[in-house]
């Protein structure tokens, strides 16, 4: 069985906004010159929010590791300081421990 060819006259041309369907209005408003959408622009704007997430993650990431390596600093100040307190008191014990000892 062969197709039917509908025959619908020629192609619709719009004269005015006005012949146009209000949801094909929508969707011309929404086009950009280049034919991208909303959709288009919802990426755009996505892609712009994901830049600036891990712009800001990266500059967190900076300022963790700064403070870690200040972190580690410290804890190596203190480290030699209580060394160093270990090691005067095995040389002149405090006076109060001298008195048990003897």
């Amino acid at each position: 069985m062969r197709p039917i060819a509908l025959f619908c006259g020629p192609p619709f041309r719009p004269t005015s906004r006005n012949d146009i369907a209000p949801h094909v209005l929508e969707t011309m408003d929404t086009m950009e010159p280049h034919g991208h959408g909303m959709v288009a622009d919802l990426l755009t704007s996505e892609v712009a929010n994901a830049r600036q997430r891990i712009h800001r993650t990266e500059l967190a990431l900076q300022r963790t590791e700064e403070m870690l390596a200040e972190s580690l600093a410290l804890c190596s100040r203190i480290r030699t300081a209580v060394e160093a307190a270990d090691r005067l008191m095995k040389i002149n014990p405090p006076s109060f421990e001298r008195g048990r000892a003897g």
